[in-house]
Formats: structure tokens, C-alpha cells, sequence
């Protein structure tokens, strides 16, 4: 096994699981399997040596395994095979005098259990709605829109989904996009809307799942609806922020700026804001040119809705001068000159 893979799947995850993708070979003969575990002798070689000792508990039948030694072509081999997909603790990894890694793995239920627990919250916290949502799901992936349309609209009166709000909010997203590719614009911007109206109203909204909703209903707005798309557009921008993906928060803004620039006379105090925005975006990437850029361009709209003294001014002429003086800071160290 090669280095990085050893450590990856192996050394760094004691305690962890590890599952196996094929059939797994194993053999009930110790010093057999000893000859062809090598050592780490050969410096050179990136990989890794390492022998695996399997206890199984005998009471759990949730992965198959059997003992073929009776049907090999070699007789000491002893081997048992292990089903695709089998899971293993493993309980420790321990490097021996030869040079050989000895792993000690555990093949019990308690690792199915805890992976299935995983799993559905998983498909739960993605979806939501349970397995026809699923299901719906699928059908949208396979293009059966009709069919996928037909679920879910069965599925958003079932009394179990009508007071899971987390859960009908998930349909009504999945409905969106069954309209979006049934190219019923209204209806999918009609249950987009719902959907993050709902998602909203959550008392502990994920800020994944709110942009994904808003990025949907944002680019399926007829373009009379102007404002929906750039309240979406801010709203994730933000959301990039908080997450210091602040290039991913740059280019949302910049086209929420480019809407609210053909839909709001220039010095409206909203393009101030995004201009604000997006300058303290490019400050934290440390492009202070395009700061002070966006910076000034604010300042010029500041007086036009604020008095003299408004404290948002005395704000901004403050980052300003922070700005500068760290610009020119970063321009004597490039120059080798000493601070």
C-alpha cells in the first residue's frame, strides 16, 4: 500500500472504519500470510507493509463472509473471504521491529449501525422529505419530470410533510426545479419562493440550503422581477462571506451591483452598499488598489444620503485611511526597506 494511502485510510484512522470495495481475502494462517508482508527495508520503495488481524464476532451476519480454504488450489492457504462492502473497526496500528505495520481490525454490527445512522441523516439534512423524496429526486436526474412532479405533489399532502417544515420546504424546492425543466417558469418560481420562505422561518437555517434556494429562484425571476434577484444575490454574497470564500462572495456581488446599477439611479444608497461591499471583499484578498477603488466610489454617494457628520462616513473615510496606510506599508517591506 502506498504511503500516502496507508496514512490516509490506515494510521490516521484509528478508531475509524474502513470498508472494503471488492472481496476481501483473508486467510485463518498466520505464519502463511507472515511471508508475504515484506518490511520496510527498501527505502526507496513508497509503500508500506502491513498485516492485518481480523476479530470477528460470529453473532453478526450483517456482512457475509465465508471459509473457502476446502475449494483453493493451495492447501495451507486457509482462506476466508470477506462480502463486497464490508466494514471494519479498526482498534490499533502499530509498527513491529520488522518494520511491518500490524493493524487490528474488528468486524462487528456496531459499525453498520452507526454508518446506516450516518447515512440517512445525510440524505436527510440534503433532501429532506425522506425516501419518496428520494425518490422524486432520482426521477428528476432520469428526466421523468411528469412522473417526479406527480410525487411530490402527493407527497406535499402527506400530514407527516405538512407539519415538518424543514421537510416541506425540501418538496417545494424539488418541485422548483421539476417546473425549472418543465419550462413552467412561474409555477417554479412560485415554489422556490415558498420553499425559502419556509427555510427562513427555521429556528436554526442552514446557510448552504438557503443559498442554494435563493441561487435557483434568483436565476429563474422573470426579468420584470428585478428586486428578488438582487435581494438572492446579496443575501448569498453574504452567505460566501461568512464562509471566507470571499472569491465566490466578489463575483456575487458584482452581479448584484451590475442589476442594481440598470435598476437604481446612480448614487441610490443600495449601489453604495454593495460598492462598500465588494471594497472590503478585495481588502481581505489584500488588492488595495481595487479597495480604495470601490471605497471612493461609495464616498461619493454617502453625502447624497447622509449629512456631513453621519457616522457611516466617518466609518468609511476611517477604512480608507487604514487602507492607504496599509498599502504603503506592504509597498516599503516589497522594497526591502525596514519598518
Amino acid at each position: 500500500m502506498s504511503d500516502s494511502e496507508f496514512d490516509k485510510k490506515i494510521r490516521r484512522s484509528a478508531g475509524g472504519f474502513l470498508s472494503v470495495s471488492g472481496f476481501f481475502s483473508t486467510t485463518a494462517n498466520r505464519s502463511y500470510v507472515e511471508n508475504y508482508a515484506g518490511n520496510d527495508t527498501n527505502e526507496t520503495d513508497r509503500t508500506q507493509s502491513a498485516l492485518f488481524e481480523i476479530e470477528i464476532d460470529e453473532t453478526v451476519n450483517k456482512f457475509q463472509y465465508a471459509d473457502i480454504s476446502k475449494n483453493s488450489a493451495f492447501e495451507n492457504e486457509a482462506e476466508i473471504l470477506f462480502t463486497m462492502g464490508a466494514v471494519f473497526r479498526i482498534q490499533s496500528v502499530d509498527h513491529d521491529s520488522r518494520g511491518v505495520w500490524s493493524v487490528k481490525l474488528k468486524l462487528t454490527g456496531e459499525e453498520y449501525e452507526e454508518l446506516q445512522k450516518l447515512t440517512h441523516r445525510m440524505i436527510d439534512k440534503t433532501l429532506g422529505g425522506g425516501p419518496k423524496v428520494s425518490l422524486a429526486s432520482l426521477m428528476i436526474k432520469m428526466g421523468k419530470y411528469g412522473e417526479a412532479q406527480q410525487l411530490l405533489s402527493e407527497i406535499i399532502d402527506d400530514p407527516s410533510i405538512i407539519i415538518d417544515s424543514k421537510a416541506l420546504a425540501g418538496v417545494h424546492h424539488h418541485l422548483g426545479l421539476v417546473y425549472k425543466y418543465m419550462e413552467q417558469e412561474q409555477n417554479a418560481v412560485k415554489h422556490y419562493q415558498l420553499s425559502l420562505q419556509m427555510k427562513r422561518q427555521l429556528e436554526e437555517p442552514e446557510p448552504s440550503s438557503l443559498a442554494c434556494t435563493m441561487n435557483c429562484l434568483g436565476l429563474r425571476c422573470l426579468p420584470q422581477e428585478q428586486e428578488p434577484i438582487i435581494e438572492c444575490l446579496i443575501v448569498i454574497s453574504q452567505l460566501y462571506y461568512e464562509y471566507n470564500m470571499f472569491h465566490d462572495a466578489l463575483e456575487t456581488r458584482q452581479r448584484a451591483l451590475s442589476l442594481q446599477s440598470k435598476l437604481y439611479t446612480s448614487d441610490h444608497i443600495d449601489i453604495a452598499s454593495s460598492l462598500l461591499f465588494i471594497g472590503q471583499l478585495y481588502r481581505h484578498t489584500k488588492n488595495y488598489d481595487q479597495t480604495l477603488v470601490y471605497f471612493n466610489q461609495c464616498l461619493k454617494i454617502y453625502p447624497v444620503n447622509y449629512g456631513e457628520e453621519h457616522v457611516d462616513i466617518t466609518q468609511l473615510l476611517r477604512k480608507i485611511e487604514l487602507t492607504t496606510n496599509q498599502m504603503n506599508e506592504e509597498a516599503i517591506v516589497g522594497d526591502g526597506v525596514p519598518l
